[in-house]
């Protein structure tokens, strides 16, 4: 009598397992979707911000054009197109470094700078430095 309860119970622990299984798997996955922003926000404003260097081949009063070597083989040059949004006081031939971001595949030029070296900029304006002895 004691193991016909038992087995009863077995049973039914098995039978209510198999019920439990059965409908998880008959539900349908539920997708998730990414959240929309609200109408009439603005999406993000972060934009990424990129920097170049090379040699001025070319300037106009809206654009910009510089070669820099490619990396990994610096016998090749890479000619690289800005649009400016300012003008800017280089001559062709300066060595800059342009910093700009990408609107509408195009780029586009937040900030020209001339690229002096610091040897350069050590000798005109700032004295040496002695290092101290040892």
């Amino acid at each position: 009598m004691r193991r016909l309860v038992v087995l009863a119970i077995a049973a039914a622990l098995v039978m209510y397992g198999m019920g439990i299984a059965a409908e998880q798997t008959s539900k349908p996955a539920v997708k998730a979707e990414p959240i929309k922003a609200a109408p009439g926000k603005a999406k993000s404003s972060k934009v990424t911000r990129m920097h170049a260097s090379g040699v001025v081949v070319e300037v106009t009063e809206g654009m910009i054009r510089i070669e820099r070597p490619v990396k990994g083989n610096s016998a090749t040059v890479e000619t690289m197109q800005f649009i400016l949004e300012k003008p800017v006081t280089v001559n062709v031939g300066d060595k800059v470094t342009v910093s700009y971001v990408k609107k509408e595949n195009q780029d586009v030029a937040i900030r020209v700078t001339n690229a002096v070296s610091r040897k350069k900029a050590d000798a005109k304006g700032k004295p040496a430095t002695v290092a101290p002895p040892r």
